[in-house]
């Protein structure tokens, strides 16, 4: 089966629809450069139809969620048609900003509607800061709840009558420290 979405030598990124789709088959995304996803954008709304949607209240680019998730580069740059402007932001920002607005485009593909007023490597990095202290406390709490077991204490029971080679509780506790070792915790 041929992937949806494939990369051709030179960067250029291809979606693959489905034969039954009356759209142009394959259809261009855009580009890849140095880690950099570059694509074009019409923001007049002549006949063709422009690349905005107005689903969620606010002027949004839509792109392709598959690419967005599964991308292998991190900044994001549209070139505006006609006039030469450039937006940048990165693919994880889109990624942060478009949650809960997924949409599905008739039987051809899932986008994500990014907003126009969320572009600038400013907000990103903002987001990217607000995501790496997430990340970070999470995995602190991860960390700590490991180190609730990190050092397990074997101790023999005085109270129960020592029959050498007999003792369940001497055998449990060998077990029991044996696994901890294996397992990577320190045995005191």
């Amino acid at each position: 089966m041929e992937r949806p979405i494939e990369v051709r030598p030179g960067g250029v990124v291809l979606l693959h629809l489905p034969k039954r789709v009356r759209y142009k088959n394959p259809r261009e995304l855009g580009w890849i450069v140095e880690r950099t996803f570059h694509c074009k954008r019409n923001l007049q709304r002549d006949g063709r139809g422009a690349h905005v949607f107005k689903a969620f209240g606010d002027d949004s680019f839509g792109f392709n969620y598959g690419l967005m998730r599964h991308g292998n580069f991190d900044r994001v740059v549209v070139h505006i048609v006609p006039g030469g402007d450039i937006l940048e932001t990165t693919r994880r920002h889109v990624l942060e900003k478009t949650r809960g607005r997924i949409v599905k485009l008739g039987l051809v593909e899932l986008q994500c509607c990014f907003p126009i007023s969320e572009f600038g490597l400013d907000k990103a990095r903002e987001t990217e800061k607000r995501l790496r202290a997430e990340e970070a406390e999470r995995k602190r709490k991860q960390a700590e709840k490991v180190d609730l077991f990190k050092t397990v204490t074997v101790k023999p029971y005085l109270d129960v009558p020592p029959v050498p080679g007999t003792s369940m509780t001497t055998r449990t506790q060998t077990a029991m420290a044996r696994i901890a070792k294996r397992n990577g915790h320190e045995v005191v």
